[in-house]
């Protein structure tokens, strides 16, 4: 009963701590992982360090441990994320929900499986949403909101192909686990700029969307195009590898039913599903302007492609005498020899 009584002042202190206005990202972090953790897979922790750092897509690749746990989280305002558990921190959510206690013991590396990630999805849900209710009340409100896990990420290739190339805000949060001496670490990512919230439509805007609602368009997604002869596409047998660029990957086209590319895209998935990420119009080189023509050059002579927009030149074409008739021409052909 006594432990009980601790235990609910400890909570209403921290749940106090976390509603501050003053409260930033980090701060909220240190006490929604270890009110997450405990609400999730009962597993007492305690906060050594908070770190907050800005990074880019390709930093934080290489910023990510070795046989993490890594889930994509997922806002309303469909801004993308990551959340994951160092292994040592998945380790011992594992222990305390299967067997009660955390050992204090050397862990053998190994890659997470889908048991590992279906055990500790319910820790990762609570410690988003403590997060997520913590920053609503701080310095950081509408930076991270409504963000909940989305889908597991195998390897650190794959999420590579689902973050935007855009700069992110790292939190690592590092965690003494129950009463060992292991450490484990909670690490958040997400975009550095707060999601824009969705305004309201005009009364055009809606006229022209319940207009054109009802209509269905079908798009192929185009991955890769090879040219092969007759033979060999008549060799092909089920099991035969046809390979592609790896750069076809980031080169997804969208093809409308004439053929014409409409959008194009990066290959990734969604919620556990194949799915492509459109590409920012953007993105996409404007063609080169035309070359205008040279100032003060006759428009007969720019029109043309072989003749000099130089005002010497025209002169000279000017001078040049006329071709002669066909009369004397074939008479000249009479006369001299060929």
């Amino acid at each position: 009963m006594t432990e009980q009584r601790v235990q609910g002042a400890l909570d209403q202190k921290l749940a106090a701590s976390r509603a501050r206005p003053g409260n930033s990202a980090p701060q909220v972090l240190r006490a929604a992982a270890g009110r997450g953790l405990r609400a999730g897979a009962g597993l007492q922790t305690r906060a050594v360090a908070v770190t907050a750092q800005a990074c880019s897509l390709a930093e934080l690749l290489e910023l990510l441990p070795d046989h993490a746990l890594m889930i994509t989280t997922e806002s309303e305002t469909e801004s993308i994320g990551l959340a994951l558990f160092d292994q040592a921190l998945m380790a011992a959510l594992i222990e305390a929900q299967t067997t009660g206690r955390v050992t204090g013991g050397p862990q053998d590396p190994r890659r997470p499986t889908r048991v590992d990630a279906a055990l500790c999805l319910g820790a990762f849900d609570a410690v988003l949403a403590e997060f997520d209710a913590g920053v609503a009340q701080g310095a950081d409100a509408g930076w991270a909101a409504g963000h909940r896990s989305a889908s597991v990420i195998d390897t650190p290739a794959a999420l590579g192909l689902m973050l935007e190339e855009a700069p992110y805000r790292l939190l690592t949060a590092r965690l003494t686990l129950a009463e060992t001496d292991r450490e484990g670490r909670v690490m958040l990512c997400l975009p550095a700029q707060a999601p824009r919230p969705a305004g309201r439509a005009g009364a055009s805007e809606a006229g022209l969307a319940a207009a054109i609602a009802p209509a269905h368009v079908t798009l192929d997604a185009v991955l890769h195009r090879r040219r092969m002869t007759l033979s060999e596409l008549r060799a092909l047998v089920p099991g035969d590898i046809v390979t592609m660029p790896r750069a076809a990957l980031d080169e997804v086209a969208l093809v409308g039913a004439d053929g014409a590319s409409v959008a194009t895209g990066r290959m990734g998935q969604a919620r556990g599903c194949r799915a492509i990420r459109l590409s920012l119009p953007e993105d996409t080189p404007a063609p080169e302007p035309a070359a205008e023509p040279a100032p003060g050059a006759p428009a007969a002579l720019t029109a043309d492609p072989g003749a000099s927009a130089d005002g010497a030149d025209a002169a000279a074409a000017a001078d040049t005498p006329e071709t002669p008739r066909p009369r004397r021409q074939s008479r000249r052909r009479r006369t001299e020899p060929e």
